[in-house]
């Protein structure tokens, strides 16, 4: 292993001794963000006007990947490099308005793509938002940089969003969405629709959620992407969560499964669902250690079971970085490679390093 790679698990040590006094430890962790929610809330938010705020996220990802296969003795590398920069902008306005522009550049795309563009108006306990965004289906919370195997059903689409919040404890939500898959014999796309209920318990320390949405096939996933995005019949998912926080660990655990299989894909790869568990300790505000294990079913190209560990600290100037491992287990014979070879197992480490501004 390249010593380079265990520099970074040596910082938690001297990042110890940069830990203020009087920080509340649950106020403040390592980690930037642990959902898709708040890794759009991330930086430092800064005021350009009365009614327009400006926050940045500057990410660099390092991956090494090592890969077996049946029958090679040899392992296959790979190695890859990522940089992006988020860049938010949250305008305020006649009061009960809002709208929110997230712009990410990559290192693939010369100009900013719009990742989310939202208008929300909160009227009492109403809220109404419209926009391109991801709908409210899954929390995928997790101090790991990699993204869990759940995310597969991620679902970014124009949508029309409704929710209801009840005692600043209940909020329940459902949503509409334009999509880009249609059933066969048919000449307009699919429109989508799903719901959710999310509640904070316990002070606010136990999180627990559920969801339904009514076509999987419109999921970044794009599992009839072969078909032209033509189904059949829909095919749904549902989804639950429960997020326990302490002040200096917390537990997670995530489930989400396809309703049916889809017809048009193989039997062993038409229904699936992934679980994930996590556990984190965070002694300080500036050091946190999290544990991953998580198992998928039926899931494209995916490892049938993966854990690992993750170490993030917070650096002075905004900075925060990760040093991760995974190690993946395949489903003999499931994942096949271009050369008719099956992958057996995997490791990844991952480095990450970001700054908000």
């Amino acid at each position: 292993m390249n010593k380079l790679l265990l520099l970074p698990l040596f910082i938690p040590f001297f990042a110890y001794g940069q830990e203020e006094e009087g920080v509340d430890v649950a106020a403040e962790r390592a980690g930037n963000y642990r959902t898709r929610d708040e890794r759009r809330e991330a930086g430092l938010g800064t005021e350009l006007t009365d009614w327009l705020t400006f926050s940045g996220l500057v990410e660099v990802e390092h991956i090494r990947e090592v890969n077996k296969f049946d029958g090679d003795l040899s392992d296959n590398y790979d190695f890859s490099t990522d940089p992006s920069v988020q860049a938010a902008f949250d305008i305020s306005f006649l009061d009960i308005f809002e709208a929110e522009l997230i712009l990410e550049y990559t290192e693939d795309s010369r100009d900013p793509i719009m990742d989310e563009l939202i208008i929300a108006a909160d009227v009492g306990n109403m809220g109404f938002s419209a926009g391109r965004f991801y709908a409210p289906f899954g929390l995928y919370y997790s101090h790991f940089v990699t993204g869990p195997l759940l995310e597969f059903a991620e679902t970014r689409r124009d949508i029309l969003l409704i929710d209801y919040d009840i005692l600043d404890v209940v909020e329940l939500a459902a949503f509409a969405f334009d999509g880009e898959s249609r059933k066969l014999g048919e000449t307009k796309d699919d429109v989508g629709w799903g719901a959710s209920i999310d509640a904070l318990l316990i002070d606010g320390r136990l999180n627990v959620g559920a969801g339904y949405i009514s076509n999987l096939a419109e999921s970044d996933e794009e599992f009839l992407r072969e078909e032209d995005n033509i189904f059949r019949r829909k095919v749904g998912a549902w989804n639950a969560y429960a997020v326990y926080e302490a002040d200096t660990w917390d537990v997670s655990f995530e489930i989400l499964s396809a309703l049916d299989s889809f017809s048009e894909l193989d039997l062993t790869e038409d229904r699936p669902k992934s679980w994930n568990l996590e556990a984190a300790y965070f002694p300080s505000n500036t050091f946190e250690v999290a544990f991953r294990y998580e198992r998928s079913k039926e899931l494209i190209d995916a490892p049938e079971e993966q854990y690992g560990v993750a170490f993030t600290w917070r650096l002075p100037n905004n900075i925060s970085m990760t040093a991760e491992y995974l190690n993946s287990d395949y489903k003999k014979g499931f994942v096949e490679e271009d050369d008719d070879s099956f992958v057996r197992d995997g490791n990844t480490i991952t480095l990450w390093i970001a700054t908000e501004f």
